[in-house]
């Protein structure tokens, strides 16, 4: 059951779900969680009985377009968009969908607090684009996120996150530290020789378990290890029909790094001509790697990789590509030239 959790402010008014002060979201077994409201002098009075649960949350869809929103003036409806990206994030309830017009959006995207599903609605990785500031990643995916998704977009422009005032900049196109999933994206030409880790992608955090489904990733780099991808701090990441192709790395592996007790699993994914290595372990025999169905330059196996798993049907043999059609399903017809690599069928 869900039910209706009570706070009180230190004026000894009483707050109830819909309060204006704030968000609250109630979950089951009386637990309860507070968003968008500082939680500092408010108290647990009370909550409702198992015979008056409060009914769950609607879930909405709200809409974002680059060439006719307003936040100002927009209500989030298809016939009143917002404009940015952040407005629809930050006025989308946990579980809501924001859905994303054509266009290009110069936007750093953090989703935090709540699970938001962030979806573009034209055809997967067309010409709906996040391109961020140059100056942290481009997606973040926050610790209290968990649950979210990023489907369809062009993912660019990232540097990557420090984290409390430390050296090291993660994951130039997404960071993810929370389960999430990102979804049918181009993560292209992120991060450089300053991003220590995970040009195009960052995932770290024990529980942190995300799927990375049919994207893209190119011409992204960093400087130690992973050039398209880090994953590590016990981090569970599966990359399944991804294709990883061309990008740099200054130190050790420019395809999929995997550091720290990280564990990646590799389906039925291309990773081919990468700078360094294509998938290597930064710390020795720390790692876990499960590969299956897969064709990996030069094979996916390296002494450095402490847990490696066979699951067949790898091979590490020349694969063909396309020209005309550039790409295929999900991306056919786009017209974008990844020069090399495109997602395969079957």
């Amino acid at each position: 059951n869900l039910y209706l959790i009570y706070f009180e402010y230190g004026d000894n008014s009483i707050l109830d779900l819909s309060c204006a002060k704030g968000t609250y979201r109630s979950f089951t077994n009386g637990k309860f969680k507070l968003v968008g409201t500082e939680e500092s002098g408010i108290t647990l009075v009370g909550k409702s009985t198992p015979d008056d649960p409060v009914k769950p949350v609607e879930k909405r869809s709200l809409y974002v377009s680059e060439w006719n929103g307003n936040d100002v003036t927009g209500n989030g409806s298809e016939e009143k968009p917002y404009r940015t990206l952040a407005k629809g994030i930050g006025v989308a309830n946990d579980g809501d969908t924001v859905l994303v017009q054509p266009g290009t959006y110069a936007e750093n995207v953090k989703i935090e607090g709540k699970a938001v599903k962030l979806v573009a609605v034209a055809q997967p990785g067309t010409n709906t684009v996040i391109r961020g500031d140059g100056t942290c990643s481009t997606v973040t995916i926050w610790e209290d996120a968990a649950g979210s998704v990023v489907d369809g977009f062009i993912i660019t422009g990232g540097f990557g996150n420090r984290y409390n005032g430390g050296w090291n900049v993660y994951g130039g196109g997404v960071d993810s530290l929370a389960s999430c999933e990102i979804r049918n994206c181009l993560i292209l030409n992120n991060g450089n020789s300053s991003t220590y880790f995970g040009g195009g992608f960052h995932a770290t955090n024990k529980g942190n378990n995300t799927l990375v489904y049919n994207c893209i990733f190119e011409g992204n780099a960093a400087y130690f290890c992973g050039g398209a991808t880090l994953i590590e701090g016990e981090a569970v990441v599966t990359l399944e029909r991804c294709t990883v192709i061309k990008n740099k790395i200054s130190y050790k592996c420019g395809g999929i790094g995997i550091a720290n007790s990280g564990k990646a699993i590799v389906k039925d994914c291309i990773v081919w001509n990468n700078s360094g290595t294509q998938i290597d372990s930064y710390y020795s025999g720390d790692s876990t790697l499960v590969v299956s169905g897969s064709c990996i330059q030069g094979g996916a196996k390296r002494n450095t990789i402490g847990n490696y798993t066979d699951g067949g049907g790898n091979f590490a043999t020349t694969p063909t590509f396309w020209d005309d059609p550039p790409l295929i399903s999900p991306f056919e017809g786009v017209g974008y030239d990844i020069n090399l690599a495109v997602p395969w069928q079957n």
